[in-house]
């Protein structure tokens, strides 16, 4: 099933190909980010220099980062500075 396609046909008001009872769920995902954000200060913006940074791998991993090591963060941009999910 193209969940991408199902959501779009909802939004424009169509109904959906298949009931819920029949969908089958099988597999699993799992999404992750890194946030330049200090919980300390109730996630305000964080500035700083990225010293580490070893970003997840293998099949079926998507990165979508423009981080490095050694980068600096400032406040100018969105927190949101790398995710990756895998599924």
């Amino acid at each position: 099933m193209d969940i991408v396609k199902e959501q779009l046909l909802l939004a424009l008001g169509e109904p959906m190909c298949k009931f819920a009872e029949e969908i089958l769920p099988r597999g699993a995902a799992i999404e992750g980010a890194i946030l330049a954000e200090d919980s300390q200060t109730g996630f305000l913006p964080s500035t700083g220099q990225v010293l580490y940074l070893k970003e997840p791998g293998g099949p079926g991993v998507r990165i979508d980062s423009a981080l490095y090591q050694g980068m600096h963060i400032g406040t100018e941009y969105d927190s949101l500075l790398s995710k990756s999910s895998s599924g």
